[in-house]
């Protein structure tokens, strides 16, 4: 099959061009095309053709749709980071929108808020970074697009300023690293910590990583030695205990004097950017209350307590749930300083959502008010059937990847619970990643 003209009219989940071959005659199967945009014209080289649609390598541009840009980093064709590079930042949070519109189709909704990032460069303030010792030295950045294979970003545009430096810092202990292993770093906008992982995820399977060359004190010295005002901490993730120099957490998140931070370190969940995260937790609290305000709140995947915070503030009783061990305690941490300000009682349940679910549908539980912000598995049939039977009133739905929350809204829906909003977040610019909002209310059978 031969190089063919093809039209992109739209976008789809995971941020691939979808369109058609152009002409008489032509093919009427549906392209898709990673890097295409709507209103391109693309020239495409077949890549895997199936009976309902190729999959293309794009080869030129012949018309440039007018949301197209140059990219601001040099390694855009290589990087695997960023997958939107070629986007105007003013185009992509509304074409974040259109993908969740169309996976939210079958459900009869379509989403009401759209949430631009107020800036596409220098916002991110979380990132799992990957370093392999190569023939030209260390490569420090992110896998390449289609692989494995580190490629170097010595400057990259999309961190903040203190995770640029922070990662700077790092290359001074090339020496003693291994092969090859992944970092985590965390920043607050003014300091950064790193943590060095003992384990890491690669084609699908968790692997254990090789750890730093050195032991006790002389491995302690190296790491003291890259401290500095802005690099404030280093965390070296063991096999039994952790070994760390500096700060191990920091404080994120406080709005102002009466609002409590978020305690978290660099192996803990934070959402990408301070800013976006800030209109995130607003429109969230916004559609939590009501009148009358919910009594009884369950939050699920609660994290460091992100969302906790401003709940305790809006119900009487709050039950939040989360599995892992560093989150869990700052969970707890927290719990007890909101007790301390007369806040609501606040529960901390260490259990997967799945047993949570199950065990509160079974015993026959209702809370008026359920908050869940799950990692991108969703929460599956059986736990969404769950969610439905437990949530008698208000649910507000978190995700980041608005496929598995359709299907989980679905379930959701067939039980009597309706989506009355759906908003989309960019949280991550210069990526196809997009942060969904829905809220959804009871029916009179819904927990039934």
């Amino acid at each position: 099959m031969a190089a063919t003209r093809v039209t992109i009219h739209a976008v789809g989940h995971g941020g691939e061009g979808i369109g058609r071959a152009q002409g008489e005659g032509a093919d009427t199967r549906v392209w898709f095309v990673e890097g295409g945009l709507p209103g391109d014209v693309l020239l495409c080289e077949p890549q895997q053709v199936k009976a309902r649609m190729i999959r293309g390598h794009l080869q030129t541009v012949l018309e440039a749709s007018p949301m197209r840009q140059e990219a601001p980093c040099a390694l855009a064709g290589t990087c695997g980071g960023c997958g939107w590079q070629h986007v105007r930042p003013e185009a992509q949070a509304g074409l974040k929108a259109q993908i969740v519109d169309d996976l939210a189709r079958k459900l009869g909704v379509t989403v009401t808020t759209i949430v631009p990032s107020p800036a596409a460069l220098g916002y991110r303030r979380r990132a799992r970074i990957h370093f392999e010792q190569g023939r030209e030295g260390l490569q420090l950045g992110f896998f390449g697009r289609g692989g494995h294979a580190v490629i170097d970003a010595p400057a990259c545009p999309i961190l903040d300023a203190p995770l640029r430096h922070a990662l700077a810092r790092f290359r001074r202990l090339a020496r003693a690293l291994p092969v090859r292993g992944e970092l985590h770093g965390l920043s607050d906008g003014r300091r950064a910590i790193l943590g060095i992982a003992a384990e890491a995820e690669l084609g699908g399977q968790l692997v254990k990583l090789p750890m730093l060359g050195g032991e006790g004190a002389s491995l302690r010295l190296k790491l003291e030695a890259l401290l500095d005002a802005v690099l404030v901490g280093i965390v070296v993730a063991g096999p039994r205990s952790d070994l760390g120099v500096g700060l191990a957490t920091l404080e994120l998140d406080a709005a102002g004097p009466e609002d409590m931070s978020v305690r978290t370190g660099p192996f803990g969940f934070a959402q990408a950017q301070a800013a976006q995260n800030a209109a995130l937790v607003a429109h969230v609290l916004g559609r939590a209350g009501g009148d009358p305000p919910p009594r009884r709140c369950l939050e699920l995947f609660a994290g460091a307590g992100n969302f906790t915070r401003g709940l305790s503030r809006l119900v009487d009783e709050l039950t939040a749930v989360e599995t892992e061990t560093r989150a869990v305690s700052s969970l707890k941490q927290l719990a007890a300083r909101i007790g301390v300000q007369g806040g609501a009682k606040v529960l901390v349940q260490r259990e997967p959502a799945a047993a949570a679910l199950a065990r509160a549908a079974a015993a026959g539980q209702r809370f008026e008010l359920v908050v869940l912000d799950p990692p991108r598995a969703g929460l599956g049939a059986g736990p969404a059937r769950d969610l439905a039977r437990v949530a008698s009133g208000r649910t507000i739905y978190v995700a980041c990847d608005p496929a598995t929350m359709m299907r989980d809204l679905a379930v959701m829906t067939a039980m009597g619970h309706r989506v009355v909003e759906l908003a989309a977040f960019d949280m991550m610019p210069m990526t196809p990643e997009v942060e969904v909002v829905a809220v959804l209310a009871a029916g009179s059978g819904a927990a039934a």
